[in-house]
């Protein structure tokens, strides 16, 4: 409705215009002046096939559309951008904003001590960490050319860490399928227990690989690893 109220305006203006040049030539040719094609100015309005196609599509449901694509900006440029009304709310953007994409945050603390990590160490988010979790969750991994391939184990790591110790998750199923799996489990329980209060993610791997070494250094434990 507004944007035929601007037409309305705009043709209004033309009218007058054609009105004014038509009085000028009328003038001219009264005192003298013949003018243009012998005869008298048609009085026909100019802007009259305008108006009779507007008439004729006014009925069509995207008749608001198209006339607000055709002459929108022709009638912002002439008139200028319309003044919002007082509580009116704020125009729809054409596209969806974009949510940012939540991001686990690791703390600055935690970030160092993975960097300094000796390289045998290999550490991962956990892919299945809960956004908004407070808690961090890794993937740890042993690769050391000297010793056997073993399961990773689940590191989590409080939100209050240091003050709180992090937590081993071992999986039972993947450590339950060899005796000399077994044995690195239960030595490592063991050894986790005997831990102090606090102690830091390096420490819990340390132990970790200790425990696995321990493992290989026991002959009845690799002679019983073929069996299983």
């Amino acid at each position: 409705m507004e944007t035929l109220l601007k037409c309305e305006q705009v043709l209004e203006r033309l009218e007058l215009k054609v009105k004014s040049a038509e009085g000028f030539v009328t003038g001219a040719g009264v005192a003298g002046v013949a003018p243009v094609g012998g005869g008298r100015l048609q009085e026909q309005n100019i802007c009259q096939p305008l108006l009779d196609a507007v008439a004729s599509h006014i009925k069509s449901p995207m008749f608001n559309h198209t006339l607000s694509r055709v002459f929108g900006p022709a009638i912002t440029t002439l008139l200028g951008p319309s003044p919002r009304r007082a509580g009116s709310p704020p125009a729809v953007p054409a596209k969806r904003r974009r949510l940012p994409e939540e991001v686990v945050e690791i703390p600055d603390l935690l970030q160092g001590e993975i960097a300094h990590l000796d390289q045998r160490f290999k550490v991962q988010l956990d892919p299945s960490q809960h956004l908004g979790s407070r808690t961090v969750h890794l993937i740890c991994q042993l690769d050391d050319k000297n010793l056997p391939c073993v399961p990773p184990i689940t590191v989590a790591v409080p939100e209050n860490y240091p003050s709180r110790p992090p937590q081993c998750n071992a999986s039972r199923d993947q450590y339950d399928s060899t005796q000399f799996l077994r044995n690195i489990l239960n030595s490592l329980d063991i050894h986790l227990n005997k831990m102090p209060e606090k102690y830091s993610v390096t420490s819990l791997l340390d132990t970790w690989e200790m425990c696995v070494r321990k493992a290989c250094s026991l002959p009845d434990t690799m002679a019983t690893t073929g069996r299983d």
